[in-house]
């Protein structure tokens, strides 16, 4: 699919992160307790879902982020350098190899929620899953 130049530097209606509101590193107890505070809340979560249309290109990224984010834990960074060959394929349950911190490599599990947001943006793109097989693999995907 083509992007609409409409999906070209559209933007969310709410800041996501106004959510989570300002730390305040000045108490005793925000240094153990700041990144907990400064998580989503399922409720919050699922409000960020729910203004999505995930049919079309730009949200089902969106969303696809959003799920890499909370739900396996990754940072932005890690986001970035993901690609196709990353992707593993088991019998029992997929998972990504990721590279973070310090260029530390890792294996990461999908869970269902995740993998749904992978697949449905893959469609959304017009990748096929035999195209994200192969290339998963370390075939030539063409």
């Amino acid at each position: 699919p083509t992007r609409r130049s409409s999906d070209l530097g559209r933007v969310a209606e709410h800041n996501p992160w106004e959510l989570l509101g300002k730390a305040d590193f000045n108490t005793p107890e925000s240094k153990s307790s700041q990144y907990v505070n400064r998580s989503l809340t399922q409720a919050q979560r699922d409000y960020l879902m729910a203004g999505l249309d995930v049919d079309n290109e730009f949200d089902a990224r969106l969303s696809l982020i959003l799920w890499l984010g909370f739900g396996c834990g990754l940072r932005s960074a890690e986001m970035i350098g993901l690609s196709l060959k990353d992707i593993k394929m088991g019998p029992e349950r997929w998972s990504l190899d990721v590279t973070g911190k310090g260029k530390r490599e890792r294996t990461v599990p999908l869970s269902t929620p995740v993998k749904n947001a992978l697949l449905r943006y893959l469609r959304v793109i017009g990748l096929e899953l035999d195209f994200v097989t192969r290339a998963s693999s370390g075939l030539n995907p063409e």
